[in-house]
């Protein structure tokens, strides 16, 4: 069954997602200076890339790099709402409302010694 970031997906969700339109992502539309505009243009015609698929490869290594620190906040999210990874995931992808938050819940906090000393995402 396909996933997204390792999290099994049934039929009906992968069906579900092809039917969402996929925003359109243009150079214009990101907030950039003109010189790092003219540098990433560059660096697109250098590597023999379209900007669409640099931006594309850029956004994937993002991504697998940061992929880790996300699971670990999507297990934080889960206990925190009392929910399973995967059901986190699901109502986060649809923009559903988690619910209220649990007072006593669950904290893995082994994450936090990974990131120490790190530039850190939130």
């Amino acid at each position: 069954m396909p996933n997204v970031s390792g999290i099994p997906l049934s039929t009906a969700d992968v069906n579900e997602q092809k039917n969402v339109i996929m925003a359109i992502l243009r150079l214009g539309s990101v907030e950039l200076s003109e010189a790092d505009i003219d540098k990433f243009i560059v660096w697109c015609r250098l590597s023999g890339k379209s900007v669409r698929a640099k931006l594309a490869t850029i956004i994937m290594y993002y991504m697998a790099k940061k992929e880790k620190d996300y699971r670990a906040k999507l297990v934080y999210t889960a206990n925190k709402y009392g929910l399973s990874p995967e059901e986190t995931f699901k109502r986060l992808l649809n923009n559903e409302e988690l619910g209220e938050s649990l007072e006593d819940f669950e904290v893995e906090l082994d994450w936090a010694d990974e990131t120490e000393g790190k530039d850190v995402d939130v």
